[in-house]
């Protein structure tokens, strides 16, 4: 029998010249469980795809890490996978509380952690209150909580600090009608994050959204900086009371955010911290750039296991004045939503993120023009290509929903004869330039209805 290769001979070679994409639907929770040296080895990142394989590495599942990973994993839709980065400076967590005075009243907060029974404490004042009255009993209470990786000091104010470096826990007033009974914060200090953050990001550069858990003013801006300055986004969410019991000039995390402008930094308010809000709007990354906002999510009814804050009006300003977002329910509808979708600067999160695709995406289709062939010729012809290749790019950016189709986008370069020597002689195109549109998002509607007999 004669082979068929005698006839017909075919190769077929896969084309490798094309750049990778950076991962735009993939966040990163910042680990510092302590030992994870054990579980991780030298290793700085590791991708996972769900929940299984997280605990797996991660077997308390009262963890951070579990209940990140339940949150991220438990919505639909969902993104399809999450890094967790080894932090090797880790902070020793501390909640500072200071309550608000008040006679014959009853004060609850409500603790848990990794290990820790989840469990509310409640004492009321008497007639003649004092806060060391008030701690006093409250302190007493905290530290007989079964399991605690923490102790309460402190006489007029409660200090709760963990026992080591990297155990987690957190501390909630669970009833957001009562919030004004505590100035209550994460005050820790920041043992070195944008150094873990840039070791992590040499390891494995391939996520784009930073989640923290350990959040305190001084270990967040820290965080924001570094976020700022890598173009990544930063996931930051908090339950200091202040963000809404105060007008903004208070210099707490999310005012401090807003007065910096950062552009990258997305201030979530949850008033539960074991239910990770933040965690659980990971999921809008799961859209492809271009194809959903931050506001008005979940698509569905509501995010699993989130429960939304019952805010005021004022409360809910005070977010909108730091350009922060939270979760809501709205009105008798039975749906849950959130707001206002933007970053501290008051800027959109999906137009930073889709204009950071933008940017990624045309990068590298140009630089592939230049890797694929083996000379593009400083003539009209060669910058013809690198014009086509970049319109080409938009227009697909259109289809995603980025830009609008109307003014289409356009890309201008200049002719051989126009280029300066020196562009010529360094082989270096300047001067091309593109137009689009962004296509935008409606987040709310105002009708106006006319009813005549």
């Amino acid at each position: 029998m004669g082979a068929l290769s005698n006839y017909s001979s075919i190769s077929i070679t896969r084309d490798t010249l094309a750049s990778s994409r950076r991962g735009f639907g993939k966040p990163l929770l910042l680990s510092s469980t302590p030992d994870l040296v054990a579980a991780f080895g030298t290793d700085r990142v590791r991708t996972y795809a769900s929940y299984a394989e997280v605990v797996a590495t991660f077997t308390s599942t009262t963890g951070p890490e579990a209940v990140f990973a339940a949150q991220a994993f438990g919505q639909e839709p969902h993104v399809e996978e999450i890094a967790i980065g080894r932090a090797a400076l880790q902070p020793t967590q501390v909640y500072t509380l200071t309550p608000n005075v008040l006679n014959s009243h009853a004060y609850t907060l409500r603790l848990g952690g990794d290990g820790v029974t989840t469990t509310p404490v409640t004492t009321t004042s008497d007639a003649s209150a004092t806060a060391t009255e008030i701690c006093d009993a409250l302190r007493t209470l905290i530290n007989a909580i079964v399991g605690k990786n923490f102790t309460a000091t402190g006489t007029a104010t409660i200090v709760i600090t963990a026992n080591a470096a990297g155990e987690w826990f957190w501390v909630e007033q669970p009833d957001i009608a009562d919030i004004t009974d505590w100035t209550l914060a994460q005050t820790h200090v920041d043992p070195g994050v944008a150094t873990d953050l840039a070791a992590i990001a040499i390891a494995d550069p391939d996520w784009y959204a930073l989640y923290t858990i350990y959040n305190s003013n001084a270990y967040a801006l820290a965080a924001a900086a570094w976020v700022q300055a890598n173009e990544r986004v930063y996931f930051f969410e908090t339950n200091e009371t202040t963000s809404i019991t105060t007008a903004v000039g208070n210099s707490e995390t999310l005012d401090d955010f807003a007065t910096l402008g950062y552009t990258r930094l997305y201030g979530v308010w949850h008033g539960f911290p074991v239910e990770m809000e933040a965690a659980a709007e990971t999921a809008t990354l799961s859209y492809a750039p271009g194809a959903a906002t931050f506001a008005n999510k979940p698509v569905g009814t509501v995010w699993a296991g989130v429960t939304p804050n019952d805010l005021t009006s004022t409360q809910r300003g005070r977010l909108t004045d730091r350009n922060a977002n939270s979760y809501e329910p709205v009105g008798d509808t039975g749906l849950a939503t959130t707001f206002n979708g933007t970053v501290a600067s008051g800027e959109y999160l999906d137009v930073i993120r889709d204009l950071d695709f933008v940017k990624d995406d045309i990068s590298k289709a140009v630089y592939d023009v230049l890797k694929a062939n083996p000379k593009v010729p400083y003539t009209n012809a060669g910058i013809a290509l690198i014009q086509a290749t970049i319109l080409a790019r938009l227009t697909a950016h259109v289809a995603m929903g980025i830009f609008a189709a109307d003014p289409a986008p356009a890309v201008t370069v200049p002719l051989v004869a126009d280029v300066s020597a020196a562009d010529k002689a360094a082989r270096r195109l300047t001067n091309v330039r593109f137009s689009a549109t962004l296509a935008g998002a409606v987040h709310s509607v105002v009708v106006t209805g006319t009813v005549s007999i």
